[in-house]
């Protein structure tokens, strides 16, 4: 498969040199080539119109394929529980399932439902930034990645899954496994990836259908508990797990590599941390700012599928073209965003796309951005004199550019 304008987007997505800073190449991809054809044959749009055009179009003009057309196009499909799961979760469903399916889970991610979760927010945040106080007041580095952007995201979603404490660490190495298998499978990523996110991803459902069994004995007040006690359209057990399984995946992952950014961001521009006090709305402003320039996800590995012929820019695309957007370059769009790489917490950041957009809006928005506005203004006024020690070290492949290591000290040690 020949790619366009001589460049192979997927190679470069997975090189050291777009691993160290994206944009530059992105920005290249959007001027020379706007809608790429990848070496796989899928398209990937970069400008913010044409990636606004296919979300809003996802349930008509586009659509995910079914499971009989994946299989056919991915032989392999079958072979990999990660990926299989991931090909028929919600975000790949279409109406009228997709419809059924978001609105059992909605009311527990609705502003309101998020309103009356914050004040837990906030004790977890506190808790997590107590245990780290006496090491940096007494002049020890800290690795914020590993001591708050991973246990808070984790520690939010399983308080609302009802997930019992002794297993958070586990289900995290997980996540991170099958994060970087399915990145692996959607660029050029070594295969070992993807076994391994076949082997986490079976312990996960495994898992989840045990805890799924337990509630519907012993039921809490937690999501879980919610679902199996649902009286109309209730889910299948297969539904419930994919399900679970796609909130862990979604709630911890994406929200660890997003709470990096915040952390890397307030350091960089100690001029902008102003936004980090008062009205709370401000610190939701420093953090929209964080997740336009720096989207956790790049572009969905979930096909999207013409149901009929259509134009982008006065090209003909057939029925069947699958064709993703790509946030990340559409975040950073100057047509939509002026002076795009500037960090800019006072700009209308009511287009950007790091949540998507259509019938497949992040059903956890509001719950990620409480939870890194809340983190992030509280790190900053608890610890005014943090400062970075080392540069962004990012790892992981392609799809996510997750940092490994934030380690921080307080100036006066330094």
């Amino acid at each position: 498969m020949t790619t366009s304008h001589g460049l192979d987007a997927l190679a470069e997505f997975a090189s050291p040199e777009f691993q160290r800073d994206p944009y530059p190449f992105l920005h290249r991809l959007r001027d020379v080539d706007p809608v790429h054809r990848t070496a796989k044959g899928f398209y990937l749009a970069t400008r913010h119109a044409d990636a606004s055009f296919l979300l809003a179009g996802v349930g008509d003009l586009f659509r995910g394929p079914s499971f009989a057309e994946l299989t056919a196009a991915m032989p392999q499909l079958t072979e990999h529980r990660a990926l299989s799961i991931l090909m028929t979760c919600l975000m790949a469903q279409n109406p009228p399932e997709h419809t059924r399916l978001r609105k059992l889970v909605a009311s527990r991610f609705t502003p309101r439902a998020v309103d009356a979760f914050a004040g837990r927010i906030g004790v977890i945040c506190d808790r997590l930034l107590d245990a780290v106080e006496e090491p940096l007041r007494d002049g020890e580095v800290v690795d914020l990645h590993r001591t708050l952007s991973e246990p808070l995201p984790r520690l939010m979603i399983a308080e609302l899954l009802g997930v019992p404490a002794a297993d958070h660490e586990w289900l995290i190495t997980a996540v991170r496994d099958i994060a970087d298998g399915l990145t692996a499978a959607s660029t050029v990523g070594p295969p070992t990836a993807l076994l391994l996110a076949d082997e986490q991803t079976v312990r996960m459902e495994n898992y989840f259908r045990e805890l799924a069994a337990a509630r519907r004995r012993d039921p809490g007040d937690d999501l879980i508990s919610g679902l199996v006690r649902q009286e109309k359209d209730r889910l299948t057990d297969d539904e419930l797990v994919n399900l679970v399984w796609l909130l862990w995946l979604a709630g911890t992952d994406a929200n660890t590599i997003s709470l990096d950014h915040c952390v890397w961001s307030l350091l960089a521009f100690p001029d902008q941390c102003q936004w980090l006090h008062g009205y709370f709305g401000r610190s939701v402003a420093f953090v929209d700012e964080v997740l336009r320039r720096t989207a956790p996800v790049m572009f969905s590995p979930l096909p999207r599928l013409a149901t009929r012929e259509f134009e982008l820019d006065d090209v003909t695309y057939a029925a069947g073209t699958d064709i993703r957007p790509v946030f990340t370059a559409a975040n950073r769009d100057p047509a939509a965003f002026p002076d795009p790489d500037r960090f800019d917490p006072s700009r209308d950041n009511r287009q950007l796309l790091t949540f998507s957009a259509g019938i497949h809006h992040c059903l956890g928005m509001f719950l990620a951005r409480n939870g890194l506005a809340t983190a992030t203004s509280r790190l900053h006024n608890r610890f005014p004199g943090l400062v970075g020690l080392a540069d962004p070290r990012w790892g992981g492949l392609a799809v996510a550019s997750a940092s490994r290591s934030v380690p921080v000290a307080l100036e006066r040690t330094r």
